[in-house]
């Protein structure tokens, strides 16, 4: 199955009560659901990440899901451990979560379009007011612009080695 689509999700627990959420919610959709992953799961998510930047997962990869009713088949989803109405994501998560979105995009051929918000296809507020498109594209953009100014950084070291080389 080609993957079409990467959603990006909210768990809605508060991560200061529920620091580690991975067996709330695989017991939570295990009696919502009732969908076993081929990892042996009931998480509907691909992958869960935590505040403390840790990546578990449920599902491989185009594994159906039971995150965003419709589009389960062609998708990554990725569950944001917190309330995304009441929190924003730490500094780990937010570095996780863009180097998964990066890894998951160059994978499999997608672009920024291709990732949603569960709100964009179904009439709810997930991942919460404060996980926007624009926070989105705006931590992909920091990414990119640090791999940039290291690969600047990289060549202008080179430059000043052959400089060097050379007064020799």
């Amino acid at each position: 199955m080609k993957i079409k689509n990467i959603y990006v999700h909210h768990s809605a627990y508060p991560s200061d009560k529920f620091p580690d959420q991975f067996l709330l919610i695989d017991l939570h959709h295990k009696k919502k659901f009732g969908v076993k992953s081929s990892l042996g799961y009931y998480g509907g998510y691909t992958k869960l990440i935590g505040m403390d930047g840790s990546v578990k997962r449920y599902r491989v990869d185009g594994e159906e899901q039971t995150a965003q009713k419709g589009h389960n088949f062609n998708t990554v989803s990725y569950c944001l451990a917190m309330h995304g109405d009441r929190e924003y994501p730490s500094e780990a998560m937010e570095k996780a979560l863009t180097t998964e979105l990066d890894t998951t995009m160059a994978k499999y051929g997608l672009t920024f379009t291709d990732i949603k918000l569960h709100r964009e296809v179904r009439p709810t507020d997930c991942p919460g007011l404060n996980i926007t498109r624009t926070y989105i594209m705006n931590l992909l953009d920091r990414r990119h612009y640090q791999i940039n100014l290291i690969k600047r950084l990289i060549e202008l070291s080179m430059k000043l080695v052959g400089l060097l080389k050379k007064r020799k």
